[in-house]
Formats: structure tokens, C-alpha cells, sequence
């Protein structure tokens, strides 16, 4: 798959996020789920800032797989992902107790202290 083989330069490709974004629409379960997995291991703030929403919007999603590996990537980051803490908090009321587990995971993850926050979400605490 050409998405698994863009994973394994060092360093990235210029705009390998962006690149990958599109790809969130696909509804081939195997381009989904590493597309979602490739995203989840971009772990700078701007590129987080780019792939965390759109995954985020995933926690909603039909297919209990697509959600459970979003919330799963969504803890990847750790605080970097805090703006969709609020969507990962509705997925601990999803139907599918991987999902839940996952959700929780992942906000584990987010509230770690010693993960990075992104300054904007510091800023919004802090009014």
C-alpha cells in the first residue's frame, strides 16, 4: 500500500498530513484504518492541529472498527489532541464497549501532565 510505504521515509515527505487527509474518506476499511494510524503517529502540534478534528468527527461514525481506532489515535498525542476532549468524553457512551474503552484510554492520555498542551488551549484555561 502506498500510504505504508510514504510512513517509512525519514523524514516525512513535505506536507505528509496534509497528504494523508484526504484519505479519511475513503470507505475502504484498510485504507481508513491506516490512514487513521499513520495520523495518530504525526505527533507535532501543527500537524495535529490539522488531523485531530477531522478524526475526531470519525467518533461518530457507523462502523464501530473506524471508531474505535479513532479514539485509540486520538490519545496518540497526548494534550496536543485536547481540543476533542469533548468528543472523546460523548464516545464514552458509545454502544461498543471497545470504543468506550478506547475513549477513555485516550483521554488518560490527554490528561497526563507531563504531555505537551498546545498553547491555545493553555491561553482558553487561563481566561
Amino acid at each position: 500500500m502506498l500510504l505504508k510505504t510514504l510512513a517509512r521515509f525519514e523524514p516525512k515527505p513535505d506536507a505528509f498530513t496534509a497528504t494523508l487527509l484526504p484519505f479519511l474518506d475513503s470507505r475502504e476499511p484498510a485504507v481508513l484504518e491506516a490512514t487513521l494510524d499513520l495520523l495518530g503517529a504525526q505527533k507535532n502540534e501543527d500537524d495535529v492541529a490539522q488531523w485531530a478534528p477531522r478524526v475526531a468527527a470519525l467518533l461518530i461514525d457507523a462502523d464501530r472498527n473506524v471508531r474505535w481506532r479513532a479514539a485509540w489515535n486520538l490519545g496518540k498525542p497526548g494534550g496536543l489532541a485536547a481540543r476533542e476532549i469533548d468528543r472523546l468524553i460523548a464516545a464514552l457512551s458509545d454502544s461498543d464497549v471497545s470504543v468506550r474503552r478506547a475513549a477513555a484510554r485516550s483521554i488518560g492520555e490527554i490528561g497526563e501532565a507531563k504531555q505537551a498542551v498546545v498553547a491555545s488551549a493553555k491561553n482558553s484555561v487561563a481566561e
